[in-house]
């Protein structure tokens, strides 16, 4: 199964991060001190060092709105697709 990825744009250029989110990836982040800790350090775990630095790089509006599509289009991966 291909990878699904989310889009969005940063000054011109396109970046992706994966839609779906594995069990594991929560597991790393479980022991962060605060939500926001899990959830800066669940993107860092998923996202590319260019992302990155292109989320770093916005606004706290353009930020917010960027995150909030991505994290309504994330899906957890189907058990059963994950089987095969």
């Amino acid at each position: 199964m291909a990878l699904e990825l989310f889009h969005f744009q940063h000054d011109g250029n396109d970046f992706t991060l994966p839609k779906r989110i594995k069990a594991g990836v929560l597991r790393k982040a479980r022991n962060a001190d605060s939500e926001m800790d899990m959830f800066f350090t669940i993107v860092e775990l998923l996202a590319s060092s260019e992302a990155q630095e292109a989320l770093d790089d916005m606004e706290i509006g353009e930020f917010a709105s960027t995150l909030k599509l991505w994290m309504q289009g994330a899906t957890a991966p189907n058990s059963s697709s994950s089987s095969s």
